[in-house]
Formats: structure tokens, sequence, C-alpha cells
């Protein structure tokens, strides 16, 4: 028999290996795919972290608490809001076009016109031309902020949010003229950088139920704190039958109760999560009961969000008014 000529007897080699070089292909893809495929990325700050720019695979951010003493680490899924925002801010408003009447109702009632500010200004001792000191905490996309604006009835108004893309997005909605009349704060609820009893009137509408319970509770002192005696806050959050955690809320593991999952859907078609605390409208009127500094003129449900109302006392407390987050 004739021996196989070179060409063939490579031929040959070739064909043998070729089942290698599949398997080759085939696992280089899966690497592909899994680097590209959105997971999840954790830092072990414990603090909130951003969307990574030059990590465009990240679709959500988890934080991951500092080990405990046990040695064990606890997330707090809580804190990924900031991220979350960021990374909403650029279609949120597309759906938040208008402001609920409950919010302007209370505006309304809660500002002073310039006539207004005149007439009161020798009872107060406050210039004739001041108006009231408004903070909108967790202004989002600015719609409160706007019609705030509106109504002329507060000077300053100032405009804090976490997410700097949000602040950005508010200054895109309210556009040049009327941003120039809002002071934009990047902060937290929890430790806001304004004065003691430096506002007349603190409005915080869908941010709180963001928070677990206690450090909620954190917020509504630091607004007690902020207000000056005779100032009023309004909160709102959702309520457990909102409509949006129905369609596509899921609950959430960990310690919290009512803790829920929501997703939102960006620009770009990607889901991203928010982390909600969700009880019913007794439960949090239970943990939000006997506030000092202040007292509770209302709480209800309007529509699908429970409504809470306080009035601040006469400021004797002195926990809540001898310290200033002011810089």
């Amino acid at each position: 028999m004739a021996k196989p000529s070179g060409d063939h007897t490579a031929s040959a080699r070739h064909r043998s290996r070729r089942p290698w070089a599949r398997m080759m292909v085939a696992a280089v893809a899966v690497v592909v795919s899994a680097t590209l495929r959105p997971r999840l990325l954790f830092c072990e700050t414990g603090l909130p972290c951003k969307l990574p720019a030059d990590k465009p695979w990240v679709s959500r951010i988890l934080c991951r608490a500092a080990p405990s003493a046990s040695g064990e680490e606890d997330l707090e899924p809580w804190a990924t809001v900031e991220a979350a925002y960021d990374r909403i801010s650029e279609n949120f408003a597309e759906s938040r076009r208008f402001t609920w009447p409950f919010v302007v109702n209370w505006l309304l009632g809660s500002g002073r016109s310039s006539q207004e500010a005149r007439e009161n200004s020798n009872r107060e001792g406050r210039d004739a031309d001041s108006r009231h000191r408004l903070l909108v905490a967790g202004c989002g996309d600015g719609r409160n902020v706007d019609a705030a604006i509106e109504l002329e009835k507060f000077d300053p108004i100032w405009a804090l949010d976490i997410s700097q893309g949000m602040l950005q997005a508010a200054e895109r909605r309210l556009g040049p003229e009327r941003s120039s009349r809002a002071r934009f704060l990047h902060g937290d609820v929890c430790e806001v950088p304004l004065q003691t009893a430096s506002c007349d009137a603190v409005l915080c509408c869908a941010v709180l139920h963001h928070l677990p319970g206690n450090r909620s509770l954190m917020a509504l002192r630091e607004f007690a704190r902020l207000l000056a005696p005779g100032g009023r806050l309004l909160v709102s959050c959702w309520d457990p039958r909102a409509p949006a955690l129905t369609k596509r809320g899921r609950r959430a593991a960990g310690p919290e109760d009512h803790a829920y999952w929501v997703a939102w859907r960006c620009a770009d078609g990607k889901d991203v999560d928010r982390w909600y605390h969700l009880p019913p409208l007794s439960d949090r009127l239970t943990l939000w009961s006997g506030l000092p500094g202040l007292e509770l003129v209302r709480a209800e449900l309007d529509g699908d969000n429970q409504v809470f109302e306080w009035a601040r006392g006469d400021g004797s407390s002195p926990e809540l008014l001898g310290e200033t987050n002011s810089p």
C-alpha cells in the first residue's frame, strides 16, 4: 500500500484537531458572554456606590457593609438607591409630569406671598419681603420644586437629592431661569447641610420609603431639627397597593419586613432595581409616632400614597435644636 502523501497526512492531523478547536471556540464564547452579561458589582465600603463608566456590563450595584463584629457581612440593599437613581435619571421625568394635588394644596397652605410676608414682618421680626423658606428633601426631577417656584410663596427654595443624576435632571426640567431660583444641594436626608431652624417648611415626597424604618426615623428627626417653631412638614410614601409594586415588584430578602425590589425600565431598555420599604399605613404610623418636637396633624391615604403632616413645636427640645450640619 502506498504511503499517504504529506498533504493528506497534514489534512488528517488538521481534522483530528478540529474537535479541540471547536471546544476552545465554545469556551471563549462562554467567557465573553459571561463578561458582557449584566451582573452585580459589590463594594465593601457600606456606602452608596456609583455605576462605573468603564464597566457598562454592570446593571446593578449592591453595597456590602464592612464585616460585623461577628465576622459576617451584612447586605444593605437600601444603600443602592443613589446608584439606581443616577442610572434612571435620564428618563425619569417622562412619567413624572405633574405634581400631586395634595402637594400643591399643602404648598398653598404652607407658603406665603410677598404681601403676606409684609403683613407678618412686624410680628415675626423678619425682613418685610421675606417669604417662607422651603426645603424639598429628595427633589428628584424637580417637579415639586417647579410647583413651589410657580406659587412665588417661598424664598429660598433648597432642592436636596442624594443623586447627582437627579439634580441634573431637575435643572434640565426647570431650565436656566427657574434653576437660578432654587439652591441645589447634593446630600442625604439623614444629614442635611443646613443650619438648625433654617426652614419654615419641609417637603419630602416618595423618598423615605427607600429607607428602612430606623433610617426613616433618623430623617424625620433631622427634619425636626431643620424646622423653625411653627414650621410644617409633609411626607408621602407609596402604599403597598401602588400599581408599580404589583406590576414590577418582588419581595426583597433581608431582616426588614415589607421590603421589595421594584424595577425601572431605563431609556436603553434595561431594568434597574430600586429598594422599597412599604408597610401598611397603620404600621408606618406606629413606627413614626411620638417624634420629639413634631405634632402629627394628619396621616391618611391619598390614592396610592400614604400622606403624613406634622407641625413643629415651640423648639424647646435641646436634642433637636442644639446642633447644626451647616458646613
